[in-house]
């Protein structure tokens, strides 16, 4: 009888190891390979989608180098375009000065002049400044031709030109370079 209960256990241990093997196995293919997998997918997907970002800017390129020499090409005759110069922070306070000039020497009553503060947050390089003026349409063009003279403006965001029973007012933001 003793030989038959040996026959089991030899069973069970030659069927356990297989089974031993098999989970262990299992666990090194869950554990190591399926996640291994999916990076390489992951991968090889970021590969295709730079491939693809690197075909448009292949395409790209040739507009891209047309546009910049259209941009180096001379301006009509007439038209000037000044280098940007910038105010220094410390000449800010003088702001309402230089606009009070720009009006008198344009014939118009400045109003009111506003330097809107928030236009500084973070690195910006710019100033942005509301203005309202009185007078004549004439006089405002002669105004914008002055303030297109100015060095430190950038850009001209908005103009408006408002009539009523005091007469003509104009609304003025531009945007000024500072350092």
């Amino acid at each position: 009888m003793k030989e038959r209960g040996n026959t089991r256990t030899s069973t069970r241990q030659k069927l356990a190891l297989p089974v031993i093997f098999l989970l262990v196995l299992g666990a090194i293919l869950l554990t190591g390979i399926l996640p291994a997998t999916r990076e390489l997918d992951r991968v090889k997907n970021k590969i295709e989608n730079l491939g693809l970002d690197l075909k448009r800017q292949e395409i790209l390129l040739p507009i891209h180098f047309q546009l910049q020499k259209q941009k180096k090409r001379s301006l009509p005759e007439g038209i000037l375009v000044q280098e940007v110069k910038a105010l220094e922070v410390e000449d800010l306070d003088e702001l309402p000065a230089v606009f009070e000039k720009l009006a008198s020497l344009g014939k118009v009553k400045l109003i009111s002049v506003t330097p809107q503060a928030r236009s500084l947050e973070g690195d910006r390089e710019l100033l942005r400044v509301d203005t309202l003026m009185r007078g004549d349409f004439e006089n405002f063009q002669l105004l914008l031709n002055r303030l297109n003279e100015m060095p430190i403006l950038d850009t001209v965001e908005s103009l408006a030109i408002n009539v009523d029973e005091l007469g003509q007012e104009m609304s003025l933001s531009v945007w000024l370079a500072i350092k």
